[in-house]
């Protein structure tokens, strides 16, 4: 019995130091950000979901347009034609992750794709990347895409629409929301349809379309990027360079909500802390620290042994 009791408490000190060693490596996934676009500044800002702490050049060396999040990665386009991605904590970069791209603007990702606002349609790849189709839906002169679990929709900056197709590219309608003002910023949640108006205001329509209202925020400047998540609204103000937010009412609104921002336009929220997945290598690396932490707690019992 007390054999027992003694590799139970080895086990138990094993696992409790691998996940010391470990949880470091999946902090960063833990926790949630707003990210945008410095056009201007040649980099992408993060700042915590608050608003607290902006770095505006927290990845830099690059021209971003749009940008979008997911659990593992970030992403962003960049002229005159690719799509980029690097790592949730900024490293390993690359700049041309999926190219031949025709002067992207925003992008999206759902669980299988990533989708970007080519300026002649709708491009679309695997979400590693691979099978890139440039022209997946074609025409409108898009600016800006979203995603939910039914459809694909687009801003169509030049004829002020917005579009929508099936998640299969079929059914499509350029001209699903019409009046909009050179909208360039999109989002979409389980209700409605957001779009900024370059005027100066977000739209916002029912999820079905109906009751568009072109003036949903009033007071913007020259709004572009935007996201959405449970319980905000957030646009780029691209003329004086800040975030702007709200709650998801339209109520609250605040336009300085982060400052300093160098022509602000591709946005994007990790609504809440994402759930983490590792990848291979992080399991790779939570085996080894199983490994290090069964030798230290076998070293430490030899030397107690010793010492007895």
């Amino acid at each position: 019995m007390e054999t027992f009791q003694k590799r139970f408490f080895s086990l138990c000190l094993t696992i409790l130091l691998a996940l010391v060693l470990f949880i470091p490596v999946l902090a960063d996934k833990c926790s949630a950000y707003v990210y945008w676009a410095n056009e201007y500044g040649d980099a992408i800002g993060r700042a915590n979901h608050d608003g607290s702490s902006p770095n505006q050049n927290w990845m830099s060396g690059f021209t971003p347009w749009g940008v979008a999040v997911d659990p593992n990665y970030v992403y962003w386009t960049y002229s005159p034609g690719g799509v980029g991605r690097a790592n949730l904590d900024g490293s390993s970069p690359n700049q041309n992750w999926i190219s031949g791209c025709n002067y992207p603007a925003d992008l999206a990702l759902d669980s299988n794709y990533v989708y970007w606002a080519n300026v002649d349609g709708i491009g679309r790849a695997n979400l590693d990347g691979s099978s890139p189709n440039q022209i997946w839906i074609f025409g409108g002169q898009p600016q800006a895409v979203a995603v939910d679990s039914n459809y694909v929709y687009w801003a169509n900056s030049v004829s002020g629409t917005i579009g929508r197709a099936n998640l299969d590219g079929s059914n499509i309608n350029q001209n699903w929301i019409p009046g909009c003002i050179s909208p360039k910023g999109l989002a979409v949640d389980s209700k409605h349809v957001y779009w900024s108006n370059s005027h100066g205001a977000i739209g916002r329509a029912n999820l079905d379309g109906s009751s568009p209202n072109q003036n949903w925020v009033s007071g913007c400047n020259n709004p572009k990027g935007l996201a959405v998540d449970s319980k905000h609204v957030y646009w780029s103000n691209t003329n004086n360079g800040t975030i702007g937010r709200a709650n998801l009412d339209g109520s609250d609104v605040d336009q300085n909500w982060i400052a300093g921002c160098n022509n602000p336009i591709g946005l994007a929220v990790t609504a809440d802390a994402p759930t983490p997945v590792p990848t291979l290598s992080e399991w790779g690396i939570f085996i080894l620290s199983l490994i290090i932490a069964g030798i230290a707690v076998k070293t430490i019992r030899r030397r107690k042994t010793a010492f007895v």
